[in-house]
């Protein structure tokens, strides 16, 4: 624990109930805005580029595509 977190901790203490309360409040606001703007990102499709290509090194893909066309039929 940073000194800094320690201060605010032994400050919070000395706190009534309801304004420790307000503080809980308050913080559990900012991890769930901070949470929502992580899971906001949007990623572009261009992110994806090269992506599993490792799995395709040694595959044949005129091969691999016609076999897929086979087995729609």
């Amino acid at each position: 624990m940073t000194n800094e977190v320690h201060k605010i901790l032994l400050e919070i203490e000395h706190l009534n109930s309801k304004n420790k309360f307000e503080i809980l409040e308050k913080l559990v606001i900012l991890i769930k805005t901070g949470i929502r703007k992580k899971s906001a990102y949007k990623c572009s499709l261009l992110d994806l580029e090269g992506l599993g290509r490792e799995l395709w090194k040694n595959v044949d893909i005129r091969k691999y595509i016609n076999t897929e066309r086979d087995s729609w039929n």
